[in-house]
């Protein structure tokens, strides 16, 4: 029995070659496309149809419009993504526990390859990131001792040299980072010396080392989400 064709509109058509047109070219972020008369001249196609298909790769994050300038490359992100997974949270498909957990994965598996390859200016940077966690500890200002959190994880997971790792990461912590309770100074404080330990077995080249303090450190804060 033959399969159904899948019936698809011109502007999917549109998107799919665009998308090839930018690959085979090797456009990177910032690099501009060419205007809307030369594109709809190479493909054959009415301006509207065009925009719709612009539109479809702006949705997806691939291209973004700057007023007066036209359509440009994007830089990468997983904004979408961390979208989408806080709809699902918000709509009961997933829960904390389960974004947490894939995080505990994710960040363990990262502390155990950063501790193999780390270079010398990563772990200045490590180190930067626990002083500024020191310094909003020692100010009692937890909201931005939690941002200097955030960054010391992305930064590690910068290390990995795995930009999917990273930006998967990033995704699952702004989905974290709503979920939050408040911090007072003791867990504050705790947390600043769990990251102390994670450094520290980094800068051992310890893997396994490295990857238990994590998943220490994870555990330890999981119960401070709010559902």
């Amino acid at each position: 029995m033959l399969e159904r064709v899948e019936r698809v509109t011109t502007d999917v058509i549109v998107a799919e070659r665009l998308k090839t047109w930018i690959i085979d070219n090797q456009l990177q972020p910032g690099d501009r496309l060419p205007t809307e008369q030369q594109l709809c001249g190479e493909l054959g196609v009415a301006r509207h149809t065009l925009r719709e298909g612009i539109k479809r790769l702006a949705q997806l994050g691939i291209v973004e419009s700057r007023t007066g300038s036209g359509m440009y490359i994007s830089n990468m992100s997983f904004d979408n993504m961390a979208e989408y997974m806080l709809f699902l949270k918000q709509r009961g498909d997933i829960s904390v526990d389960d974004i947490c957990n894939v995080r505990s994965v994710l960040e363990c598996y990262v502390a155990r390859t950063v501790a193999l390859v780390v270079d010398d200016a990563h772990i200045r940077q490590l180190h930067v990131h626990l002083e500024n966690m020191k310094a909003r500890c020692d100010e009692n200002d937890w909201e931005n001792y939690v941002q200097e959190d955030i960054t010391f994880h992305l930064c590690l997971a910068d290390a990995s040299d795995n930009q999917l790792l990273s930006g998967v990461i990033c995704a699952l912590r702004r989905i974290i980072r709503a979920h939050m309770s408040s911090l007072d100074r003791k867990t504050a404080l705790n947390s600043y010396k769990q990251h102390c330990l994670i450094v520290d077995a980094i800068e051992r080249h310890n893997p396994d080392l490295a990857a238990e303090r994590m998943r220490e450190h994870l555990a330890g804060i999981q119960g401070s989400y709010i559902s």
